[in-house]
């Protein structure tokens, strides 16, 4: 790495004979110090468990093997200081290169392999990040990471953000993210795609997510094909407007209890469960679509569904509910709730 590539970068530490990036003389927590605890809760970091996958091809006469992988960090200027190291010291020795190239951080590993018989394709790498300034937008901050594993953002100051969209859209691998009530969503208003693609995520946990303020969910959890649980019962959600798409796809979820939510000033609820296939039973019951106006392929394809009540449902406003529950072939047209009041709902359930 050129020492002009890291100029908004406090420190950077070369190869440490497997031990990582770090700062000199004890400043971070490379092999040169540790910080103590009383400063560590005054950090502004984050940690990321990466998945190392070869690219090269092993060199038989050295034992090599070469890594790659790309953290596209869009905030990469208010990063004061990164580290990086191995998880697993019995199978790697060094770490050779990292440089930062545009808006992301390249990881480029070269290791030499003590055990020929170690696994050489499914290898984990911890980087940690420090920053410097307060940011006011985490947007796309992980898209595309599809190495990474794991995240540990809790603590990570997010006091000022306000812009949460497609932080980890395409995360794929990705199965594990811990929150604490220090990260603060208190501020933010958009969270559009913001696990979009997160095939691996199985459960995720955003009882601490203040969403007062939020007014954009589309898309939130779209194709997150793995996901099988959910809460959010906390969340606050009246001053959403669209909820687009929040559930799309979302093939292993069986059951979901939004009867916290408050959508009286939701317009946009199109596809918002389309595609959910294992999708059993949904509590809609304290819904407000006095607003609505777009409920197009809402629970489309939603093929396990076997009863639904809409009877809070007003559809009066509504002006495009096409295909509302085509495909669903488990659910009879008895099943499905509603008040008679909703002609163009009883239309649509007659065409299906």
């Amino acid at each position: 790495m050129n020492v002009n590539q890291a100029d908004n970068l406090q420190s950077y530490g070369g190869a440490q004979g497997g031990q990582g990036f770090g700062p000199q003389g004890g400043q971070g927590y490379g092999p040169q110090g540790e910080q103590g605890e009383e400063n560590k809760k005054d950090l502004n970091e984050i940690t990321c468990i990466y998945i190392a996958k070869k690219v090269g091809e092993v060199n038989t006469l050295l034992n090599d093997f070469d890594y790659d992988i790309e953290y596209k960090l869009y905030n990469h200027e208010k990063v004061e200081y990164f580290e990086a190291k191995n998880t697993n010291k019995k199978l790697f020795e060094e770490i050779i290169d990292l440089y930062i190239n545009d808006k992301k951080f390249k990881f480029d590993f070269k290791y030499k392999i003590k055990d020929s018989n170690e696994t050489k394709d499914s290898n984990e790498i911890k980087v940690k990040f420090k920053f410097n300034k307060i940011l006011t937008t985490t947007s796309l901050m992980f898209y595309e990471c599809s190495e990474l594993k794991s995240i540990d953002l809790s603590s990570f100051n997010t006091n000022n953000v306000n812009n949460m969209s497609s932080m980890f859209s395409h995360c794929y691998e990705l199965k594990s993210v811990k929150f604490s009530s220090s990260f603060n969503t208190s501020n933010v208003k958009n969270m559009s795609g913001m696990f979009y693609d997160c095939y691996s995520l199985k459960s995720i946990d955003l009882s601490s997510f203040n969403t007062k303020n939020l007014n954009n969910m589309s898309h939130m959890f779209s194709c997150c094909y793995s996901l099988e649980s959910i809460d959010l019962s906390s969340f606050n959600t009246s001053n959403v407007n669209t909820m687009k798409s929040m559930f799309y796809d979302c093939c292993s979820l069986k059951s979901i209890d939004l009867s916290s939510f408050n959508t009286s000033n939701v317009e946009n609820m199109g596809r918002m469960f389309e595609l959910c296939k294992s999708l059993q039973s949904i509590d809609l019951s304290s819904f407000n679509t006095n607003n609505l106006k777009d409920m197009r392929d809402m629970f489309c394809c939603c093929s396990s569904l076997e009863s639904i009540d809409l009877s809070s449902f007003n559809t009066s406003n509504v002006s495009n509910m096409n295909d509302v529950f085509f495909d669903c072939h488990s659910l009879k047209k008895e099943n499905i709730k509603i008040s008679n009041k909703n002609d163009k709902l009883l239309n649509e359930i007659e065409k299906n």
